[in-house]
């Protein structure tokens, strides 16, 4: 097949434990990554969970202290409320809660900010990951 029926799929702001040519797809696709990702540990609190089986449903991937991810993602890239999680009506702010129900953007006092933050409307930067570091 020619190029004009490739996926072009850009990886930002991720977490990478393998090479980009490692990621299995189905297709045609070309993966490539964007800015912001890391290739350290992404300091999981329990990755493998009770079961000792990683993908399960008892795995907690919330992030410990001194995670790479903490402050280190790209508030730009945070899409619309347009469920409306929060129940405030307002459909055009950032998403606001993490997969926990927690606040989105928080800052980690103790950790440099390495992301991209929205001035003004959103200086706290969003953590890499579906939760928020919280202490």
């Amino acid at each position: 097949q020619g190029d004009d029926n490739l996926a072009e799929v850009i990886i930002s702001y991720s977490v990478f434990n393998d090479e980009i040519e490692e990621i299995p797809r189905l297709g045609w696709a070309n993966i490539t990554q964007g800015e912001g990702n890391i290739d350290t540990n992404p300091r999981f609190k329990d990755p493998a969970g009770a079961d000792e089986v990683v993908g399960t449903i008892d795995d907690d991937l919330s992030l410990r202290a001194g995670s790479p991810c903490v402050d280190a993602g790209n508030n730009t890239a945070v899409p619309a409320d347009t469920d409306d999680l929060d129940l405030d009506d307002d459909l055009l702010e950032r998403i606001p809660l993490d997969l926990a129900g927690l606040a989105r953007f928080a800052d980690d006092p103790d950790t440099v900010d390495s992301g991209v933050a929205d001035e003004p409307a959103y200086p706290k930067i969003v953590d890499i990951g579906a939760y928020e570091y919280t202490p």
